[in-house]
């Protein structure tokens, strides 16, 4: 860094790389502990079906990184989002949930 500002990228191995922006990307890997322990259906994440609900009990949903849909578990910040809106309009009006219309929202990512 020189003046605040990045101007290589240095490995490990001490190689350097002149760089002028630097883009980092973090993965995450859900906690199922607790569901698992509640008896929920658990593999990369919470099991859930195209709905957002556990196959085990239908009263409990998942959304986003903790959520393994049919599709698998996104990990991803957009699908996580339309799953809270979506879900939250289903919860609040009591309705089925609404997928968008191309797209089934497990399938977002």
């Amino acid at each position: 860094m020189r003046d605040g500002r990045v101007d290589a990228v240095q490995l490990r191995d001490g190689r350097s790389f002149p760089a002028e922006i630097v883009v980092l990307a973090c993965g995450s890997s859900p906690d199922t502990a607790l569901a698992a322990e509640a008896g929920l259906e658990t593999n990369v994440g919470i099991v859930v079906g195209h709905d957002l609900r556990t196959p085990a009990d239908p009263a409990v949903c998942a959304i986003g990184d903790c959520a393994e849909t049919p599709a698998g578990v996104s990990g991803l910040v957009a699908p996580g989002w339309a799953q809270a809106r979506a879900l939250a309009r289903s919860v609040a009006s009591g309705s089925e949930l609404e997928a968008p219309a191309d797209r089934r929202l497990g399938d977002a990512c």
